[in-house]
């Protein structure tokens, strides 16, 4: 059987060769990539800790990210700190200055000498060719290096090491960012990327000997973090061939991006224990998954699930909890439980759009008439949600277009009602998230999108309405802003509408703090202003009152 070698593989063999050559010394390796796409990570995982338990034992790396220093001299102090763990390294700076570490650590004089002192230039200067055999030094983040140190003083430094040294020199970088000259050079930053680019293209000579382009595929990237968390359990679950479509549908080659997303799926491990099907728990980190990508992706391709073998998109009340755990870290895994529980059954039992879409569309077979039927029979059913009730309706349009839908349309509104009804009332806070649903699914029938836009609007008066009357209602509103600190539209409106004697009443009856009156203070213009009406009458002419609204952030006019 031949062995195939990745490009992972390939790069490894190729660098690890180079830096065991007894006649390279001082060479200069460039490995360039894109961003995120696992540079760093292949360098300190598979070259610079491949000789830890290897036969190359006594080779030692130093890896310098320029992002976290300020100056060649941070640099040189970095370097040093980092051989001297070295028991090699050790025993050459005990030759020229005896205890290295006391030296550093404690300022300790060696022959009337305070060798803390030295600059680290100098100390590094009392190493021989010899000293640097068998060390490798990594120069990371050349794309982040702040402004301050030079990029020129730094391939200056590193020609140094090469040419004066001998020293190996590794230099992991994207060279697209730092060789493209910008078109602008009025622009600072542009200046300054000008400016760097020609530094390299004079620099690149001299310190480059060895060019690898490091473009691993999603497939290497995405098995290297499954490896990492192959002991998680959510991840057992999971096999690459379910992961592997989503990441090259979103071209996701960043594995940072990667990363994240597969540690979004891992919070929900404890779906794992779940006594649901199995599918569903497949579809849930599945969706997980989709969600963290459209994110960080910052892409939105047509992942619909009909070509994903376990994916089907998840009800809009489940997908809340996985964005609001993207999207803001927070994650109340009884609800999230719950509301799996909701919907287990009909995950169980029942039919659904994504399966009889599938079929329909699996054979070159007439049979429009039966997919048909099978959608009338799906909209029946007491667990269809309103986006799919919109959607079958927009599919009976499309493929039965001489039916009369009329019955279908009722339907869908009555059932609309009662959905928003049942969100604003609860509070869930993703109702949001429910209309962005409900728009997409409607978008394509404007009788569709005029009955959504019209129940909205309708469920939002009656709901603003029926809190107006009630002062239990409204502070019940309040007390909820306060403790989530977030509101939506609906909320916002609500609090505008409170008049300056209402705000007053809710104080003087203590049924409201003035802490919290003043954390929704600047919700917006309108209650703001209402709240300043309010204060100016209050505080007249009662300076400890007046006194009480300061301590708490509050400001008045010196009339008042």
């Amino acid at each position: 059987m031949t062995d195939i070698k990745t490009n992972r593989d390939k790069l490894k063999e190729n660098v690890l060769e180079l830096l065991s050559n007894k006649y390279f010394n001082g060479i200069g390796i460039v490995i360039k990539g894109q961003w995120g796409s696992g540079k760093s990570y292949f360098w300190k995982n598979e070259i610079a800790n491949v000789n830890k338990d290897g036969k190359d034992k006594e080779k030692t790396f130093a890896n310098i990210s320029l992002f976290k220093v300020g100056t060649v001299s941070e640099i040189q102090r970095e370097i040093i700190l980092q051989l001297s763990k070295s028991t090699k390294f050790i025993d050459s700076i005990k030759k020229y200055t005896g205890n290295f570490q006391g030296i550093i650590k404690s300022g300790s004089k060696i022959f009337g000498l305070d060798f803390s002192a030295l600059p680290f230039d100098a100390l590094l200067s009392l190493f021989e060719k010899k000293d640097f055999k068998n060390i490798t030094i990594c120069f990371d983040d050349f794309e982040r290096m702040p402004e301050k140190l030079s990029l020129k003083e730094v391939l200056g430094y590193i020609s140094y090491l090469k040419e004066d040294k001998e020293c190996n020199v590794v230099m992991i970088l994207n060279e697209d960012y730092l060789s493209k000259l910008e078109n602008d050079s009025n622009d600072a930053k542009n200046y300054s990327n000008n400016t760097n680019a020609k530094i390299w293209m004079e620099y690149k000579e001299k310190v480059v000997d060895f060019e690898f382009e490091f473009s691993p595929s999603h497939d290497e990237n995405l098995s290297n973090i499954m490896k990492t968390f192959e002991e998680n359990k959510a991840i057992k679950m999971l096999n690459k061939s379910q992961l592997l479509p989503f990441i090259e549908e979103y071209k996701c080659k960043n594995m940072r991006i990667m990363r994240r997303a597969i540690l979004s799926i891992i919070r929900f491990e404890f779906v794992v224990a779940m006594e649901i099907e199995q599918e569903l728990k497949i579809n849930i980190f599945l969706n997980i998954l989709n969600e963290s990508l459209k994110l960080l992706c910052n892409e939105n391709p047509i992942v619909f699930g009909y070509d994903m073998t376990g994916f089907t998109i998840l009800p809009t009340p489940i997908n809340h909890h996985i964005k609001m755990c993207i999207t803001e870290g927070k994650l109340d895994t009884q609800l999230f439980i719950e509301t799996i529980k909701e919907h287990n059954e009909r995950y169980r039992q029942s039919d659904s759009i994504i399966n009889i879409y599938q079929e329909f569309t699996r054979y070159a077979v007439d049979n429009v008439e039966q997919f048909i039927e099978r959608l009338k029979t799906l909209f029946q059913q007491d667990y269809i949600t309103p986006p799919d009730m919109a959607e079958i309706i927009w599919l009976l349009s499309e493929y039965d277009p001489t039916n009369d839908l009329s019955d279908y349309y009722n339907k869908f509104e009555n059932k609309l009602h009662t959905s928003i009804n049942k969100m604003i009332e609860n509070n869930k806070g993703f109702f949001s998230i429910h209309l962005e649903n409900f728009r997409g699914k409607c978008k394509s029938n404007e009788k569709l999108l005029q009955i959504l836009e019209k129940t909205v609007t309708e469920e939002n008066e009656n709901h603003i309405t029926k809190t107006k009357e009630s002062k239990d209602s409204i502070i019940k509103l309040l007390k909820k802003i306060i403790a989530e600190h977030s509101f939506n539209e609906i909320d916002k409106e609500i609090l505008q509408s409170i008049t300056p004697n209402e705000w007053k009443k809710l104080l003087l009856d203590k049924e409201l703090e003035i802490a919290e009156l003043k954390s929704i203070y600047n919700i917006s213009s309108s209650t703001q202003e209402n709240i300043d009406m309010m204060l100016k009458e209050l505080v007249q002419g009662n300076k400890f009152m007046k006194f009480k609204f300061k301590l708490k952030g509050f400001n008045f006019d010196e009339e008042v």
